[in-house]
């Protein structure tokens, strides 16, 4: 009986999640079109965040719980199924064209803080100074998206460069 009780439970998540999920993405998307603000940049910044909020909680509780490891672990496999999974899966869902231009600063920052922590695993630990690093890297993630964001809806971006 518990059994059942915990697979209708999860099952009732599951659809929650989904459709929560049409919600946020709709919602997203008329912010995009009633702001001007490219959906790239949106989903870099508002659902990214959004999204990102749940694991941030895990993981800040897992430290505060000791369990550091668990709490590294879930940033970094986080990271690898948002790549390796969800970008795959859409890509064949829909296969993209993408501007280099769009994209550049944000690959070479993700490269940034994968090398970053690539070296930490390397090394064995991760410091405070390594953590200050990681956060400028994020700073700098959110000021080129807004910064990409502006240029966007002055008709400046990649679209207003092309000759």
């Amino acid at each position: 009986m518990e059994f059942a009780i915990t697979g209708l439970l999860f099952l009732v998540g599951i659809v929650f999640i989904v459709k929560g999920g049409d919600y946020f993405v709709d919602a997203a998307s008329w912010i995009a079109e009633v702001s001007g603000i490219p959906k790239l940049i949106i989903g870099a910044t508002i659902v990214s965040l959004a999204t990102t909020l749940p694991e941030m909680l895990v993981s800040v509780m897992a430290a505060a719980k000791g369990s550091v490891d668990m709490a590294i672990g879930n940033a970094v496999g986080s990271v690898t199924a948002n790549i390796g999974l969800i970008m795959a899966i859409s890509l064949i869902c829909m296969p993209a064209v993408i501007k280099r231009g769009d994209y550049l600063v944000k690959s070479i920052l993700m490269l940034a803080a994968a090398g970053l922590i690539v070296a930490c695993g390397f090394s064995g630990q991760t410091t405070m100074p390594i953590s200050m690093v990681l956060l400028l890297i994020f700073c700098v993630f959110l000021w080129e998206n807004v910064a990409s964001a502006k240029k966007a809806m002055t008709g400046q971006g990649s679209e207003g460069s092309k000759r």
